[in-house]
């Protein structure tokens, strides 16, 4: 919706298109990323050839199919926008918010094609969505953060000791600083970021571990051998500011 004139109208804008190129998924912005079928492509093999495109052979050949789908497309199109479902849910089970989004448009035109469109379609965005899906640079952050505490077996931790061992993790977070991990975290509900540490008789900024239990449970699928983190000794609870 936006308001014109004092008056707020319904404003379409969503536009269909196909990006491709030779670069990291991550490339992409974020806001972007997350609202795109990501479709990765792979190197061929050594000895493993296709068949190149040829402008002037190809386009010809596809001309017909062109235009038979071009016919198809303005056939169904009133039908496809007013489309509720032959009374069954069109979106697979588990497949939820944006990822919904993404996928009814398409899912809607399988419906519409018939044959078995329909079941191919559904069992892509389940494969999309879930084993093939490409996690977020945040996602990431706190799947690694998991891993340091469940690695290292401490209930706490200083925040230039987190810093250290994420920059191991990821060379490319050698740059990242305190204010950076807590803005990053406030993103994904870990609200709780830099509060003063005491280990031993050191105090100093730092994270417990059940700052993290919540968005770990939110955004991570559960971890392959549940974590059983030992209390550190020298660990002696938190002095909030």
């Amino acid at each position: 919706m936006r308001k014109i004139n004092n008056k707020v109208k319904p404003f379409p804008v969503y536009g269909a298109m196909a990006l491709a190129g030779k670069m990291s998924i991550y490339s992409v912005p974020e806001t972007v990323r997350t609202r795109c079928i990501v479709i990765q492509m792979q190197k061929s093999l050594p000895g493993e050839e296709s068949e190149p495109w040829e402008s002037f052979v190809n386009v010809p050949e596809a001309e017909p199919i062109r235009w038979m789908m071009r016919c198809w497309a303005e056939l169904v199109h009133g039908d496809v926008l007013d489309y509720r479902g032959p009374g069954r849910p069109m979106i697979p089970a588990g497949i939820r918010n944006r990822e919904a989004d993404i996928w009814r448009p398409l899912l809607v035109v399988a419906e519409m094609a018939g044959g078995d469109w329909r079941e191919r379609a559904r069992v892509a965005a389940v494969a999309a969505t879930g084993a093939q899906a490409i996690p977020s640079d945040g996602i990431d952050l706190l799947a690694d953060i998991r891993a340091i505490f469940d690695r290292l077996g401490f209930e706490v931790i200083h925040t230039t000791d987190l810093l250290a061992e994420l920059a191991l993790m990821d060379p490319s977070r050698r740059r990242m600083d305190g204010k950076r991990l807590a803005r990053t975290l406030h993103d994904y509900g870990v609200t709780q970021t830099n509060k003063n540490q005491r280990i031993g008789d050191k105090v100093t900024k730092g994270y417990r571990r059940e700052y993290f239990e919540t968005a770990w449970q939110r955004y991570l699928p559960p971890p392959a051998t549940p974590a059983t983190p030992a209390t550190s000794a020298t660990d002696e609870g938190s002095d909030d500011e």
